[in-house]
């Protein structure tokens, strides 16, 4: 449980839908682009609810040791990848991490990388209020 906090994997859960929204679209979106995030974010969801379900069947046949080394490892390398794309988003295409006016992550995180349409990241509106799927 302790690990699950920190390295945020709940914090991205909940923020699945404003960061795929930021990685599809900047500036203004339209309803029927929401919605199209917003079922975009049912396969991350989806995703959780298999690793949960790979991870139950294995734990007897594996260990829980093995598991959880091999599962942090996982995580750290998906947090440096993610680390690293935010950097280069920064760095190479003038990318403030957030925004002017994106309120829709937390204070540490925003830029999609890849440098958007505009070179500067995207940048959009408030958060969804849902809850993860």
């Amino acid at each position: 449980q302790a690990l699950q906090q920190l390295v945020g994997i709940n914090t991205i859960m909940y923020y699945s839908t404003p960061i795929l929204r930021q990685a599809f679209f900047s500036g203004a979106v339209s309803e029927e682009e929401r919605a199209f995030v917003i079922w975009l974010s049912a396969p991350v969801a989806c995703g959780q609810l298999v690793g949960c379900i790979v991870g139950m069947l294995l734990i007897d046949r594996v260990g829980r040791r093995p598991l959880v080394l091999s599962s942090l490892a996982l995580c750290a390398l998906s947090l440096a990848l993610q680390g690293a794309n935010f950097w280069v988003d920064h760095t190479y295409c003038g990318g403030e991490l957030g925004g002017a006016d994106d309120d829709a992550l937390p204070p540490s995180g925003g830029g999609t990388g890849g440098c958007g349409a505009e070179g500067g990241g995207a940048s959009g509106g408030g958060v969804e209020e849902l809850p993860p799927l």
